[in-house]
């Protein structure tokens, strides 16, 4: 064994590469790629056909991305899924939720004025909603506390759903390492 002054510790580490950079590149490379390929083939002579070439190249490298992206998520599991809806969304989901829970007791209200439904109808409906709403307000509540207010500027929703979904995506990464490295040290055996 060799052993060196500094350790592996010491040496700073490189940031990781962003799968979202990464993908960037390559896309873009691929397309550049593709258009130098297309002009070449037209003698570099820039005209509406080779245009329309060029065009069509950066659809289907667009096709192939999106295609890409639907075979990711049909391929999740429900969990990965789960966390995907949990990650952004939740207190958008929540903020439509109360809406539609005061839309629905201000009808309710409406409804028994109007004589449509009975006291008992009328009561019993106001108090689910109610209680209902009571659960998603303190549910918004806990989430603004939490998360340094969740509901903040659209800026800071956007970073919050960026990082969730970020390590959503080095948990999947990390659960496909995983799986590769238990494949590989399995013992093989010999059939002779």
């Amino acid at each position: 064994m060799t052993s060196s002054a500094t350790s592996t510790s010491d040496r700073p580490k490189r940031p990781p590469v962003q799968p979202a950079l990464l993908v960037g590149l390559v896309g873009g490379g691929l397309l550049l790629i593709g258009w130098v390929v297309i002009l070449y083939g037209n003698h570099w002579h820039l005209t509406a056909p080779v245009i329309f070439l060029m065009l069509g190249w950066a659809a289907v490298l667009a096709t192939a991305w999106f295609l890409g992206r639907t075979a990711l998520v049909a391929t999740a599991s429900e969990d990965d899924l789960a966390d995907l809806d949990r990650a952004g969304g939740q207190y958008e989901d929540l903020q439509a939720e109360k809406k539609t829970l005061l839309r629905a007791l201000k009808e309710i209200e409406f409804d028994h004025q109007m004589g449509k439904m009975s006291d008992e109808d009328a009561a019993q409906l106001e108090r689910y909603y109610r209680s209902r709403a009571i659960e998603v307000l303190k549910a918004i509540d806990a989430l603004e506390q939490g998360a340094g207010g969740a509901g903040g500027t659209a800026l800071e929703r956007i970073e919050r759903e960026v990082r969730a979904r970020l390590a959503l995506d080095a948990k999947a990464k990390k659960a496909k390492v995983d799986a590769a490295a238990e494949t590989t040290s399995e013992p093989t055996e010999d059939k002779s």
